[in-house]
């Protein structure tokens, strides 16, 4: 039992888009852990990312990751902090910006929920970031979000097993 759940914790933390949820939950369901296991399990592992995400884009980030990278998430976050006028100016300009204040708490709760790469709690916490949700609320949508993507991935991998089985019996 052990194994298995050093399993499932392996494969959530997978580098380079290998893992999450939408991989450790079919996986652990289908190595015989309960639903509820895995339920609590994928849900505590998504949620402690949440704060680490946040110090990334905020305080430690703008030291270690900002400042030596010149990736499209270093620069779209950057810009959300800005305070110079010029600065603001590219705020008005920039597309990913618009959209993220467009979409606003619903489309956060909306990426924390969609169980695609690319969305996710990483994801759905940089549009809390950009869009300067309160942390309160964004805890409450991105947790949301993980437990609705959860429980669907939890539903969908049932039914594929048991039709999987029905058909070979």
């Amino acid at each position: 039992m052990n194994k298995i759940i050093l399993t499932f914790i392996g494969a959530h933390f997978a580098p380079f888009g290998l893992g999450g949820r939408k991989i450790s939950v079919p996986l652990g369901i289908s190595l015989g852990l309960s639903p509820g296991v895995v339920l609590l399990l994928a849900f505590a592992l998504d949620f402690i990312q949440i704060p680490i995400f946040y110090l990334v884009y905020s305080g430690i980030g703008r030291l270690i990751f900002y400042t030596r990278s010149k990736s499209f998430v270093a620069r779209i976050a950057k810009l959300a902090r800005a305070r110079t006028s010029k600065a603001k100016t590219k705020q008005k300009k920039n597309r990913i910006l618009k959209w993220a204040k467009k979409v606003g708490p619903f489309g956060i709760f909306v990426v924390a929920a969609i169980p695609f790469f690319g969305c996710g709690v990483w994801t759905a916490t940089l549009l809390a970031y950009i869009t300067k949700t309160k942390k309160p609320l964004a805890y409450f949508l991105i947790s949301l979000g993980i437990l609705i993507s959860t429980l669907f991935l939890i539903f969908t991998t049932k039914g594929f097993l048991i039709g999987i089985n029905a058909f070979f019996e």
